[in-house]
């Protein structure tokens, strides 16, 4: 059914560029058998099937949008947890080590 559109598409386009040339007036191709078929073809044909296509290409591209969203959030997420290790490994022994301090002068203070 494609190939008969662009076939019916490719003659209609000759006949307006030879109605162009002789000064005729391309207007009155519009109602001619050639532009009638080319509009069933393309209204109960093709456009159900490009509407099929569109759909599923909007379908393919939310879904990789939200793959990559996903893959962000579980970034993130190990990130945050990174972030909360490191404060328990690093920083904790660094806060105990000065609380001890202070207690030991506090001590020195008083004796």
């Amino acid at each position: 059914m494609l190939m008969r559109y662009f076939e019916t598409l490719k003659e209609t386009l000759k006949i307006y560029i030879n109605y162009e040339d002789r000064g005729w007036n391309p207007l009155s191709l519009l109602n001619s058998n050639y532009f009638l078929e080319l509009y069933i073809i393309q209204y109960r044909f093709i456009q159900d099937s490009f509407r099929s296509f569109v759909n599923i290409l909007k379908t393919s591209t939310n879904g990789e949008f939200q793959s990559i969203i996903d893959t962000r959030m579980a970034a993130f997420i190990i990130f945050l947890i990174a972030l909360a290790v490191a404060y328990l490994i690093l920083w904790t022994p660094f806060v105990n080590r000065l609380n001890r301090e202070v207690s030991y002068s506090h001590l020195c203070l008083y004796f």
